[in-house]
This record gives structure tokens, C-alpha cells and sequence, in this order.
């Protein structure tokens, strides 16, 4: 994936994941979306082409929470999933660069054990 993120100190270059956005507690939609963790501010900085003009940017300005969960299968025979879903507080920033920026404060894993 080419990347259209400034280098900056103290942040993983942008890899691609998936936003778990609700509107209440039914309803869920999953979009691919590209992000990077921000070692400086200990946040993970989520951004895409027009973000700012996306549902899920709206949503983070209305509520101030996102979730992201990043998964994959490990290598290796058989189907081995994992995945790790961090929530927390949220910033929807206009930029530029538009982003979203989530405080982790709840981060759960599994299937780990088999990735390598």
C-alpha cells in the first residue's frame, strides 16, 4: 500500500486494519482503513483518503470513542486467525493530515499463540 502520510518522529509507518464503528449498541459496520501507532502520544492514529468526509470520522466527532481491530491469519497449516482490537477515547482531527486519533484504554487479543 503506498503511503500518503508526512514522516514524522516516533510513528510506524501506516499498515491497514479494520474500524468497528457503532451507531448504538445493534448496529456494527467494518471499513479497511490504514493506521499507525504514535509512540510519542502512545496513540493509534487512523487515517484513509477523505477521511474526513467519512461516517466513521463523523461518528468519533459525535461520540469521542473508536475502536480498531487489526487481524490475520498466522502462517503455517490450518487456519489459524488472530486478532487484537484496541478502543478507547478518540479525537477526530481535521488536519491536515485528517485524522482519527485513538487513547487506548482497552486492548484485547486473541489467537496470538500461533502468530509468529
Amino acid at each position: 500500500m503506498e503511503s500518503t502520510w508526512p514522516a514524522s518522529p516516533g510513528c510506524s509507518p501506516p499498515t491497514l486494519g479494520w474500524r468497528d464503528g457503532r451507531q448504538d449498541r445493534t448496529e456494527r459496520y467494518r471499513t479497511s482503513i490504514p493506521y499507525r501507532f504514535n509512540t510519542e502520544l502512545g496513540t493509534l492514529d487512523v487515517t484513509g483518503r477523505e477521511v474526513h468526509a467519512t461516517k466513521k470520522f463523523r461518528d468519533v466527532a459525535r461520540t469521542g470513542k473508536a475502536a480498531i481491530v487489526i487481524d490475520g491469519l498466522a502462517p503455517g497449516a490450518g487456519f489459524n486467525p488472530w486478532a487484537i482490537e484496541i478502543a478507547g477515547p478518540a479525537e477526530a482531527i481535521t488536519g491536515p493530515p485528517a485524522l482519527i486519533r485513538i487513547h487506548p484504554d482497552r486492548v484485547r487479543s486473541w489467537g496470538l499463540d500461533h502468530a509468529v
